[in-house]
C-alpha cells in the first residue's frame, strides 16, 4: 500500500502518478496541500495589505488646497503629491512582495507552484486592500463652504496609478 507524506506518493506506487496523493489526501477530508498553500498565501498577504495601507495612510504625501476667494487653490501648481503617494504604495508594496519571495526561498520551499500563484494572487489582494484602506481612512470632502480665507484643507489619499498593485506579485516573481 502507497503511503502520503507531503502530497507526495512513497512507496512501490509512487510512479503510478500524482492523482494517487489527491485520492489519499481528499479521503480523509482534508483539502489538498496545494490550495491550503494558496490559501495560506492569500490571507497573509491580506493582512500585510491592510498593514501596509496603514503605513501608506500616515506615511504618503498629500496635496495641499488653501481657501481664497471662496474656492479652494492648489499649494502647489504641479502637485508632485498624487505621484509621490502612488510611488510610496507600489514601493511598499514591492518590498513586501520581495520579503514573501526571500521568506519562502529561506524558510519554506515547499510547493513552488501553489506558492507562487498564492503569492500572486495575494500580491493583487493586498494591493486592493491597501488602497482601499488608505482611501477610506483618509477620506475628505473637498469644498471651500464655511471655511474662512487662507484656511489650509488636505486631501484624502486617493490611488492614481492602479498598475502599482502589480508591483507584488512582479517582486514575488523576481
Amino acid at each position: 500500500r502507497p503511503r502520503v507524506c507531503g502530497g507526495h506518493v512513497i512507496g512501490p506506487a509512487a510512479t503510478e502518478g500524482a492523482d494517487v496523493a489527491v485520492t489519499a489526501a481528499s479521503a480523509d477530508g482534508e483539502r489538498p496541500a496545494a490550495i491550503t498553500t494558496v490559501a495560506g498565501w492569500v490571507l497573509v498577504s491580506a493582512v500585510a495589505g491592510f498593514v501596509i495601507g496603514l503605513i501608506w495612510t500616515v506615511a504618503a504625501p498629500r496635496v495641499q488646497y488653501t481657501v481664497g476667494g471662496g474656492e479652494l487653490v492648489r499649494v502647489a501648481s504641479q502637485p508632485e503629491e498624487f505621484f509621490g503617494a502612488d510611488l510610496l504604495l507600489g514601493s511598499l508594496l514591492a518590498c513586501a512582495g520581495l520579503a514573501s519571495a526571500v521568506w519562502w526561498v529561506v524558510r519554506i520551499r515547499a510547493r513552488p507552484l501553489a506558492s507562487m500563484l498564492g503569492m500572486a494572487i495575494g500580491g493583487v489582494i493586498a494591493g486592493i486592500i491597501a488602497a482601499f484602506v488608505g482611501q477610506v481612512l483618509t477620506a475628505t470632502t473637498l469644498s471651500a463652504d464655511g471655511l474662512a480665507e487662507g484656511v489650509t484643507v488636505t486631501a484624502g489619499l486617493q490611488m492614481r496609478s492602479w498598475a502599482m498593485v502589480l508591483w507584488w506579485p512582479a517582486w514575488a516573481a523576481i
